[in-house]
Formats: structure tokens, C-alpha cells, sequence
């Protein structure tokens, strides 16, 4: 079974693990359909959107992987959002800087960038 761990705001940013589907987005790639709901961005510990996922929702940043045990795991990402986003080597936002475009998706950021995302933030 995917464990999906969503991030979104209700007032407060509030941290969950949710196990429901919802209705996919398409990918670029009309061969491709993936789970990621109408406006948040997804990461996939596997590349072609595979395997466990966080949800990170739109305008919310993510400091600090670890700390749902997805630090260094991210090999996909799908940003099912109108935000650009930049997600970064390290935790708070450092290091090397990965740039994703609104409504834009990777189904594998490369052997150099593999496993190396800790952190996520609109830019």
C-alpha cells in the first residue's frame, strides 16, 4: 500500500497521513496518469511518480523532510499547482536550489539530483 502524506492548511499548518484516492492529474505525458490532487505538489520517493508521496498544498513550504522520514528519498515530483516551486539540497530552504515550473512535472530529476531534496518552498 502508498503511504500519501499530505501537508495543508486548515488555519495552522497541520501535518497527516492520508491513504484515499482522489482523481488523478495527467501528466505531461498523456501515457502517464497520476495521483496528485488539483492543486498541491507532489513528491515520489520512486522515479516515474512512484512509491510513497508527499503532498505538499499551494503557497505552503516544507522546511524539513525528516521529519516525515522522506529526507533524500524524492526521485519524481509533479506541481499540480499555478506557484512555481524550488525544492533544496538541505533542510530550511539551503543549499543547491531545484527549480519546478507551475504545472509542470518530472517523472525522474536525474542520477544527480536523485535522493537529495530535504526541503520545499514557493519561488
Amino acid at each position: 500500500m502508498r503511504k500519501h502524506i499530505a501537508i495543508a492548511a486548515i488555519g495552522v499548518l497541520t501535518l497527516g497521513i492520508s491513504l484515499t484516492s482522489g482523481s488523478p492529474a495527467l501528466a505531461a505525458s498523456p501515457s502517464v496518469t497520476v495521483f496528485c490532487p488539483e492543486g498541491f505538489v507532489c513528491l515520489y520517493d520512486n522515479s516515474s511518480f512512484g512509491g510513497n508521496e508527499i503532498l505538499v498544498d499551494s503557497g505552503l513550504s516544507f522546511a524539513n523532510f525528516s521529519t516525515q522520514q522522506f529526507n533524500d528519498k524524492m526521485s519524481s515530483w509533479f506541481n499540480n499547482t499555478n506557484r512555481n516551486y524550488c525544492w533544496f539540497y538541505d533542510v530550511n530552504f539551503s543549499g543547491t536550489k531545484r527549480s519546478m515550473a507551475a504545472r509542470s512535472d518530472n517523472p525522474f530529476v536525474g542520477s544527480l539530483d536523485n535522493d537529495k531534496a530535504s526541503s520545499l518552498a514557493p519561488c
